[in-house]
């Protein structure tokens, strides 16, 4: 490279640099980055209140989505607010763990999404949400057991153990 050459880099450099600090701005300016908090810790789909906004669902909970708010957390530095999340994630896969253990013990049919573990729930209160739905997404269990193996040591107590060991049980048996 001659020296034209590097001034020409430093210059898009920079200017990529100003860029995105002049999106970063305009998107915190906007709120995009703050997310309204459940009493559990976990976060729902939107912010909203009333009647018009329950119709939507968007007051739900997604295991996904969570996962996505918490890794962001994580990358910014506030591991607190991870953990937060995947502690209320794990409390809300304990209480509905019949659903792991009935599939791998084949008292469940797999097929049937509505007896796969809901990946859509209840956040304030951590309960199943009685709609069908499509339950049968992989990936966001695959995610939520990837992020709190990556967030340990959170000291772990035995019954976590036996959650994380349920999640490997109920991809083998559903063949994921």
């Amino acid at each position: 490279m001659t020296g034209s050459d590097d001034d020409i880099l430093v210059l898009h450099e920079a200017t990529f640099c100003d860029d995105a600090n002049r999106i970063l701005s305009f998107l915190e300016k906007r709120g995009t980055f703050r997310f309204p908090t459940l009493t559990t810790g976990l976060f729902s789909a939107a912010a909203g209140e009333g009647h018009d906004f329950e119709l939507t669902g968007y007051q739900s909970v997604w295991v996904r989505d969570n996962i996505h708010i918490a890794h962001a957390h994580l990358a910014w530095g506030e591991p607190d607010q991870a953990r937060t999340v995947l502690k209320a994630l794990s409390q809300y896969f304990q209480q509905h763990r019949h659903r792991f253990s009935n599939v791998i013990e084949g008292r469940s049919d797999a097929s049937d999404p509505m007896h796969r573990p809901h990946i859509r729930f209840d956040g304030n209160r951590l309960l199943e949400l009685p709609e069908k739905w499509s339950h049968a997404q992989n990936d966001a269990l695959g995610a939520f057991l990837w992020l709190y193996c990556k967030t340990l040591p959170m000291e772990p107590r035995p019954e976590e153990w036996c959650l994380l060991a349920e999640f490997v049980h109920f991809f083998k048996t559903i063949r994921y």
